[in-house]
């Protein structure tokens, strides 16, 4: 289980990574960044910029909000008038 949120956005741009059969290095020079600060976002012990994350999203063709939640939360909605 993630610690943090930072570690949870890392692991799931790996998934994300690796189902693209795309390597760090890969991914490093796409988004514009050093193979160190990726491996930072993917180790969660640096925050991704909004920027950053979005391009990265972009790269695989996903939403942001795939690379931040692991599962949609069940929404419990009340009325009330």
């Amino acid at each position: 289980m993630w610690t943090t949120i930072d570690e949870h956005v890392g692991q799931r741009i790996t998934l994300a990574r690796k189902a693209a059969g795309m390597t760090v290095v890969t991914l490093a020079d796409e988004v514009g960044v050093s193979r160190q600060a990726m491996h930072d976002y993917i180790n969660g012990t640096t925050r991704l910029r909004v920027d950053t994350l979005w391009h990265i999203a972009q790269l695989f063709g996903l939403r942001v909000g795939l690379l931040i939640i692991s599962r949609l939360p069940q929404l419990h909605l009340t009325l009330t008038f």
